[in-house]
């Protein structure tokens, strides 16, 4: 490990703080999920028999599996912030909210008449129920 971290290679730093980042989210996010699952099986065997424990460990399979799919959602947004240039926008808009600057959004003729069209069927089936 010394040997890596301290070669002389350009961004070798940053890419294995990069590594061990998504190792370490992994590991946070399946983890419990995968502890839940070992109690389950112990239930499934026989070991685990209290109806309490049994309903809570349904309680714990849904909260902990809830929360290792979030690692499907969060892997690409960190995938994302290892650009270069998502970062620098992200920090551009960031500075633009802060300052409370107004945006100048050109709408194309296309989406203004689309987001009229849309305005229009939902003000349709508002008064029609």
């Amino acid at each position: 490990m010394c040997v890596l971290t301290t070669s002389q290679v350009p961004g070798l730093r940053r890419a294995l703080r990069f590594v061990f980042t998504l190792v370490a989210v992994f590991f946070v996010l399946w983890f419990p999920y995968n502890v839940v699952l070992i109690l389950h099986s112990l239930q499934f065997v026989g070991l685990i028999q209290s109806c309490e424990t049994s309903r809570q460990l349904d309680y714990a399979i849904q909260i902990t599996e809830s929360l290792s799919f979030v690692h499907c959602c969060l892997n690409p947004v960190l995938y994302a912030f290892v650009k270069k240039r998502f970062r620098l926008y992200l920090q551009k808009i960031t500075q633009a909210f802060c300052r409370k600057s107004t945006f100048d959004i050109q709408l194309s003729e296309t989406s203004l008449s689309c987001s009229r069209y849309t305005a229009q069927i939902e003000m349709l089936s508002v008064t029609n129920t």
